[in-house]
């Protein structure tokens, strides 16, 4: 079925998984979130695509490192698209952490600053005890949000940590040290509670998280709420 072709991402070569039938996506997914089973999913993938076993080992691999390779339904590309969108223009920090502070925020930023928002892989995000966005500063945070985001959207595959809960807990501090522009700060409400669910997170967290987008000051120069022409 069809050849390997390059991801333009993070330029992986496998197998385009939109041709996966939803039942057959479920499976795929259900094989490494709940069964923590790489080699369930290459036999799933061997069988629905027909490919050789190195082919599917590459192609399952990808999808867990890879948050571009993954399925989102149409309002969940919606919002992601926006988040792309409006955070585009933000550079990539010299520093994505206080490495002054201690070892482990050197540590964290050395795991950022191995990769990009295009190549960033799931397993670089840690777990709930060990995250880089526990310690990530508002520069960082902003040129990785789309990358960040993809990651909570999809399961916990690693079993260690939700991606999402820490996430938004970032997020709820975000008025401190992240401005914000109009369409960040839209395309970033609209987010929160697709993350919410996928965090299973409370109302208290997600209404903190609202507030502080909400009053996230915007850069010089930037009126936050333009009067309507």
């Amino acid at each position: 079925m069809g050849t390997p072709t390059p991801c333009q991402y993070c330029d992986t070569v496998a197998y385009d998984l939109s041709e996966l039938s939803e039942q057959e996506w479920q499976l795929l997914v259900k094989a490494l979130a709940e069964h923590d089973s790489i080699w369930c999913a290459i036999g799933l993938l061997r069988m629905c695509l027909g490919i050789d076993e190195d082919d599917a080992r590459t192609t399952a691999e990808h999808l867990v490192s890879c948050c571009r390779s993954w399925r989102f339904d149409a309002h969940q590309q919606r919002v992601l698209t926006a988040i792309d969108q409006a955070f585009a223009h933000c550079p990539r920090p010299e520093h994505f952490t206080d490495i002054d502070c201690c070892d482990e925020c050197r540590e964290h930023h050395a795991t950022l600053d191995r990769s990009t928002r295009a190549n960033l892989a799931r397993t670089d995000l840690g777990t709930s005890g060990w995250s880089p966005l526990s310690f990530i500063n508002g520069p960082g945070l902003q040129y990785y949000l789309p990358s960040f985001v993809r990651w909570a959207l999809t399961p916990d595959l690693l079993r260690g940590g939700d991606i999402a809960e820490l996430l938004l807990t970032r997020l709820a501090h975000s008025d401190q040290d992240v401005p914000l522009d109009p369409a960040q700060r839209s395309a970033l409400l609209a987010s929160l509670p697709l993350l919410a669910q996928a965090g299973g997170v409370g109302v208290e967290c997600l209404v903190k998280a609202q507030g502080a987008l909400a009053s996230a000051m915007a850069p010089a120069g930037v009126c936050l709420d333009p009067p309507n022409q």
